[in-house]
């Protein structure tokens, strides 16, 4: 094509590798930046991420080129975000369980051939001690009754139990983030323990269902929306809520601030 201008619009702040950086700029200047100058590009600045005048010369270039618009600098009226970060303790039978995980004790779990497979991926195992002890089977005690053994089983029920009462209280309405569905549902039985309103979304719920809850969410006076990291990450408005909390980060440190910013967002009032 001919063409007098050429412009590249991205919600993706340049974070892959230097080849694609240099694929952007020649797309738009292709007389400054030809094809075949790549692989000098890439090695001329291939230490920019620990030199720090390589940076500001690789920044210089593309100053002419580039126009950002942060978040911070467009919705200058957005209430600034506080994280905290809550430690807490395990309950005894979480630290059980742990120890047995850690010493891969078969017995612990039950003798069955399922349990051995169970105890092969170490690390997955203890984010879910470490979530809930109930997320393994045969630990919770029959006949399953709701009571207060479902808050007491775990260090971070316990911890967020005082927080949702203390957040009730102020009038708050949140989003409550856990990476694990059956993790959401151990929460949804709490919340129907406790009596909170709440709405859910994860994976399996369909179109209309997502539309629904979202829609309750922001309109009646719904106390907690819980979501699956993955599911509720892109795309939603949910700036009815003032206060996120993660169950449990995400691998990837970027999904977790994608889902921060469902309500850390334009339309944010406190």
């Amino acid at each position: 094509f001919s063409l007098d201008f050429r412009v590249l619009l991205t919600g993706t702040p340049i974070q892959n590798n230097l080849t694609e950086l240099y694929s952007l700029l020649s797309f738009i200047q292709p007389s400054l930046f030809p094809t075949d100058q790549t692989e000098d590009f890439t090695n001329t600045y291939s230490q920019v991420q620990t030199q720090p005048t390589l940076a500001s010369d690789l920044q210089r270039v593309l100053q002419p080129f580039l126009l950002r618009r942060v978040k911070a600098e467009v919705a200058a009226d957005l209430p600034v975000k506080t994280e905290i970060l809550m430690y807490h303790g395990l309950s005894a039978l979480q630290k059980r369980y742990y120890k047995a995980i850690l010493t891969k004790d078969l017995y612990a779990f039950g003798n069955e051939q399922g349990n051995k497979t169970r105890l092969l991926n170490i690390l997955m195992q203890l984010r879910k001690c470490v979530d809930h002890p109930y997320l393994f089977d045969g630990v919770e005690p029959e006949p399953f009754e709701m009571g207060e053994h479902l808050i007491q089983a775990s260090g971070k029920l316990c911890l967020l139990d005082s927080m949702l009462a203390y957040l009730h209280q102020g009038g708050h309405h949140i989003l409550l983030f856990s990476q694990m569905t059956r993790m959401l549902d151990i929460l949804q039985d709490y919340m129907e323990y406790r009596g909170y309103s709440y709405e859910r979304l994860d994976g399996s719920v369909r179109g209309e269902e997502r539309n629904l809850a979202i829609k309750n969410f922001s309109s009646k006076d719904v106390f907690v929306f819980l979501l699956s990291t993955k599911a509720g990450g892109v795309g939603m408005n949910l700036t009815a809520a003032d206060t996120v909390i993660f169950i449990d980060s995400d691998f990837n440190p970027q999904n977790d601030l994608q889902a921060a910013a469902r309500c850390h967002r334009i339309g944010q009032t406190r």
